[in-house]
């Protein structure tokens, strides 16, 4: 019994420890992408609604921060189910 709940904490903190670097990962990404923003517009107020990059690019990160918010709702419905059935 005492191995099993140990298994049990050993995955629950490798988790939160994945949880958590693809959490900083997407905050890092978000900003280099507000950096970009940034200095577009020093130069030319409208040049991020002219520039195709930047569309490309949140359009990727709208995407990706979707993906993972349905990911983790997936995974919390699991969680959920699996404590229901206990």
């Amino acid at each position: 019994m005492a191995d099993e709940s140990n298994e049990i904490v050993r995955r629950a903190r490798a988790r939160t420890r994945v949880c958590l670097a693809l959490a900083g990962v997407s905050c890092v990404v978000f900003l280099i992408f507000l950096v970009l923003l940034y200095r577009a517009v020093q130069q030319d107020p409208l040049a991020p609604l002219r520039d195709v990059s930047f569309s490309i690019i949140g359009v990727g990160i709208n995407f990706a921060l979707a993906l993972g918010s349905v990911v983790a709702f997936g995974y919390w419905r699991r969680i959920q189910r699996a404590r229901a059935g206990r």
